[in-house]
This record gives structure tokens, C-alpha cells and sequence, in this order.
């Protein structure tokens, strides 16, 4: 072999082993990309080792503040490339993140990450380390007030009349609603505003009246519609142009506001309902057995479906269609409901994987209630101590069901579920004052694990913080499960009414006595 023959093999040697090299870099990219993408990352400190794991499954944080820009530390060392808002992906697992910045007091909570899911933190809010206090507003006879859903404005009622304070500007003067249709207003209570914060429906001087900030002439009490009084009552949407009220004779009736007019009868025999937008939930009760069936409705259907509950490899989950017992046996299934044929979306042999676990005893303190977080609708039911959570994220399809994401007991019994705004919490209230919350994000229930002091108000000031007022007037807050505890104000608080931040997020407003202040929190 010459050396023209040997220099023209060693090419074609480099040739295939370049090729070989580029075909194994090709696999290797295309696995370390898929392990990326699935929730995977490379433990770069762990290489080499044999007591730790180099590839780890992990999750994905994503962290807001209010200012943003706040700087993040986790587990003790601080991201130089993270700042609120962002995200990062974590090891399964606990961590610890504290946010900070400048001018501002820190926040902190360790957070638990779960394999290949995302995790929000999308409430925390810092305050300014100094704060000083300034009065806004005088008003010597309020007797109460209420603040909109977008918290920029504030109606306060004081001699009879209503007033308005426009929260993100306080130079602007008071203003006063004149609202002559219902006289002098001796009593509000039970106030429900619309989602655009247009229209307010309140139980005024007893009787239930929808007021119109906009345009308070075209206000009027309820009864000139519906013609008697109605029990509970919702808006229909975030434009406020509908209600939804459930009549004493258990029918369930959309009330157009504009036009004054009755609507179409959405449900019978219902004995609680709850909405969230266009999406109905309720309880209708079944005369023959004596129990609560939770049924759904989406405005605009022509009619409601029953939740069912299909078990699959232990996991429970919810199904629209009419209840069927859960029997193996499809005849004695079929004498009891007759409606096996007429079950959507089901194939008749799937029949046996239902249970009618919404068929629930009837009992007149069961509360049930909605909320939508992030597309995903969820309904809670509340039975004396009993807590069922399910979850949807395609409310009102036939063919798709709702699976059950929590189910147990709270430690006292459930009077009450408040619901704040677009937040991601229902809270529980029982009637001794007891408090917890379910948080959707983690789908688990919190329990308040320190008693409110005698002579305290407790309450809401947005979606995710909560307040207290003791009975020297100091003002504290917390995140809604009571975590990150800080003192606003230091005495002299009046617990007759709400704290409140303003919409712009710069503004804490608190009244002492009857005269409105105010507090920057942040610039």
C-alpha cells in the first residue's frame, strides 16, 4: 500500500469516526434535552459522589412581589440571577426563600416543591420599614363602609346618605352619592359588589337594593322585579348586569338589572348556590331520599348536570350526568335510577365505576361554594367538620369530570366560607371564631393554631393578606395562612371598620375613630 492509499483510508477512518461522534452527541443532546424538559436537572455538586444523586427530578417556583424586583435568596444563598418576578427550577422538596429589598422589610416562608409541578408564590407583599401616618378624610358620623373589588374606591355610610373616596388619590374631595330612591338609608348590610366594581347589591334599610355608582339615579330595590323578597343572591358576571337570586320556593331565576327584568327559571327545589362568573353550583334537594344532590350550571345551557364520581385505580373523580349508586350489578343499578341509557359521555360498562358520593344527607348547615384559579375551577363543600374539594378544568362539558383533590376533616364546624376577590383560598370560619383555609395551590387545609384575643376584629384587606385589630387599636397583618406576622400600626385603630390597601398597591388606609388615615407602604 502506497502513501497515497494510506492517507486516503485514514480519511475515511476520520470520516466514519466523526460521524460515530456526531450520531452519540446527537442522542446525548437529544436525552439530556428530554430530561430538561421533563423535569429534570444536573446536580452539578453531586458528580462523582455516591451520596447524593446527580440527576434530580424538580419543580418549577415562580415568585412575585409587590414592589417587584425584589432580591431572592433561597436555602440561604442568595440568586444573583433571580429577581420578583421570575421563576427557577428546585429539587422536590422544602425550601426556604426569603425575598428582600431596599427601604423594605423582608418576607419569608419555606415552600414545598413537588416533582415536575409548578409552584406559585404570587402573594407576597413588602412594606416600607418607615412608616408614618396621615389623615385623608373626616367623617363624624360613619356607621359603616365597604370598599370595591379593584379597591380604588371607598363608600362610607354616615347621616343617611352614601359617600364616595377614591382610594388611589386622596387629594380628591368626598364625594356623595345621592341616591334618592331609597330615602334616608338608615341600615347597609350584606354588601356584594360587581365584578367591575360598577354596581353594588346590599340588603339597604333590610330590603335587598342594587346601587350604581356610575349612575345612582337608575338604582332601585329589588322587589320592583322579582315582586318578593329573595333569599341568597349573586352577580352573574363581572359586568354586573345580571344577578342570579334563589326565591324562597327553592327556584333559582337570572334577573336582567338594565332591563328590570325576570329571567328564565335555572333550577328547582335548590336549597344554596354559589357562582363564580358564569358558573352556577348548587344544592337541590331530593324528596325521596332525603338528601342533597350537588348539581353544576353554566349560564346559558339549557340545562344542569349532576356531579359524578368515577373510581379509577383508587383515585375518585367527578362526572356531569344523573347520580347512579355504585353497585357492581348493572339490573339492580338500573331499578334504582332507570336512567343508565341517558348517562353522557359514559360507556354503559363504565357504569359500575360510579358512586353516588354527592348524594349527601340533607342537612341545613352544608355550605357549598366556587372559585376559578387560573382556568381551573374548583368547588368546596362543607359539612359540619367535613371538607370535600373537587377540581375541573373544562366546567360545564358533559363528557369531562371533576376530580376530587381534598377530602377531610377541619377540627371545628364550618359556619361560614369566605371567598376574597380572584385569590387562590377559601377560607372556613367556624362559630366560635375558629379559622382555617384551604389553599389551592397546595391543596391542603391550614388550620389558625393561635386563639383571636377577646376584644379583637379580624378580616381581609386583598386576596392574600389577612389583618387583625386588638382592642388598643395596634393593627397587625398576615399572609393568608397567618405566616409572616408584621405590625402597621401601633395603636388607636378603629376595629368598626375594614383595613384597606388602595389599588396601586402604595396606600394602607385605617380609620381611628371616625377620621380616615392613611400609610405609604411602598413607592
Amino acid at each position: 500500500m502506497d502513501e497515497r492509499e494510506k492517507i486516503q483510508q485514514l480519511r475515511k477512518i476520520k470520516v466514519i469516526l466523526t460521524e460515530i461522534f456526531m450520531f452519540i452527541s446527537v442522542i446525548f443532546l437529544v436525552i439530556f434535552l428530554t430530561l430538561i424538559v421533563t423535569g429534570y436537572s444536573f446536580n452539578l455538586k453531586q458528580f462523582g459522589k455516591t451520596d447524593g444523586e446527580f440527576i434530580e427530578r424538580t419543580g418549577l417556583v415562580q415568585i412575585s412581589s409587590k414592589p417587584v424586583g425584589a432580591t431572592v435568596s433561597i436555602d440561604g444563598e442568595q440568586q444573583l440571577l433571580l429577581r420578583t418576578n421570575g421563576s427557577k427550577t428546585l429539587s422536590s422538596g422544602d425550601h426556604e426563600i426569603i425575598l428582600s429589598k431596599d427601604g423594605y422589610g423582608q418576607w419569608e416562608k419555606t415552600v414545598s416543591i413537588k416533582e415536575g409541578m409548578m409552584h406559585r408564590v404570587n402573594y407576597p407583599r413588602l412594606f416600607l420599614n418607615e412608616l408614618e401616618e396621615e389623615k385623608v378624610a373626616s367623617f363624624p358620623k360613619a356607621t359603616f363602609m365597604t370598599t370595591s373589588p379593584n379597591m380604588e374606591k371607598m363608600i362610607v355610610l354616615q347621616d343617611g346618605g352614601l359617600f364616595l373616596f377614591h382610594l388611589n388619590n386622596a387629594k380628591q374631595a368626598v364625594e356623595s352619592i345621592k341616591v334618592e330612591k331609597f330615602g334616608k338609608i338608615e341600615s347597609l348590610s350584606e354588601v356584594k359588589w360587581s365584578g367591575n366594581s360598577e354596581r353594588m347589591l346590599a340588603k339597604i334599610n333590610g330590603k335587598y337594593g342594587v346601587i350604581n355608582i356610575k349612575n345612582p339615579a337608575e338604582s332601585f330595590y329589588l322587589e320592583e322585579v322579582t315582586k318578593e323578597e329573595v333569599g341568597d343572591i349573586e352577580f352573574q358576571s363581572d359586568g354586573g348586569g345580571e344577578l342570579v337570586a334563589l326565591f324562597k320556593t327553592g327556584e333559582v331565576r337570572e334577573i336582567d338589572i338594565k332591563n328590570k327584568k325576570l329571567g328564565e327559571i335555572v333550577a328547582e327545589g335548590v336549597v344554596r348556590f354559589d357562582n363564580d362568573g358564569e358558573k352556577l353550583v348548587f344544592l337541590e334537594k331530593d324528596k325521596n331520599t332525603e338528601s342533597y344532590e350537588i348539581k353544576t350550571y353554566r349560564i346559558g345551557d339549557e340545562e344542569s348536570y349532576s356531579l359524578r364520581a368515577r373510581k379509577t385505580n383508587s383515585e375518585e373523580k367527578i362526572e356531569n350526568g344523573s347520580v347512579v349508586e355504585g353497585e357492581n350489578d348493572e339490573e339492580s343499578r338500573e331499578d334504582k335510577t332507570g336512567e343508565i341509557d341517558d348517562v353522557e359521555g359514559l360507556e354503559v360498562s363504565d357504569i359500575s365505576e360510579l358512586s353516588s358520593l354527592f348524594k349527601i344527607p340533607a342537612n341545613q348547615n352544608t355550605i357549598i361554594s366556587t372559585m376559578e384559579y387560573f382556568q381551573e375551577s374548583f368547588v368546596l363543600v362543607a359539612d359540619g367538620e367535613d371538607v370535600k374539594v373537587l377540581s375541573s378544568e373544562e366546567w360545564g362539558d358533559e363528557e369531562v369530570g371533576m376530580e376530587i383533590v381534598y377530602e377531610g376533616k377541619v377540627g371545628f364546624e364550618v359556619q361560614k366560607v369566605e371567598k376574597k376577590g380572584k385569590g387562590m383560598v377559601f377560607g372556613l370560619v367556624g362559630k366560635n371564631g375558629e379559622g382555617a383555609v384551604f389553599d389551592i395551590e397546595n391543596l391542603e387545609v391550614t388550620k389558625r393554631e393561635k386563639d383571636i384575643e377577646e376584644g379583637s376584629e379580624t378580616g381581609w384587606i386583598d386576596e392574600f393578606l389577612r389583618y387583625e385589630i386588638d382592642k388598643t387599636g395596634k393593627v397587625t397583618i398576615f399572609d393568608y395562612d397567618w405566616m409572616n406576622e408584621r405590625e402597621l400600626v401601633e395603636e388607636g385603630a378603629s376595629n368598626k371598620f375594614d383595613i384597606v390597601i388602595s389599588g396601586n398597591g402604595k396606600w394602607l388606609y385605617y380609620f381611628k375613630e371616625n377620621d380616615l388615615y392613611r400609610e405609604r407602604i411602598r413607592y
